[in-house]
């Protein structure tokens, strides 16, 4: 995985961790 794949998927968590609260 590249850096910015690896980027993108941890912004992708934060995401959808901040929507579920």
């Amino acid at each position: 995985m590249t850096k910015e794949e690896s980027f993108m998927t941890m912004k992708e968590e934060k995401f959808k961790m901040q929507l579920q609260h």
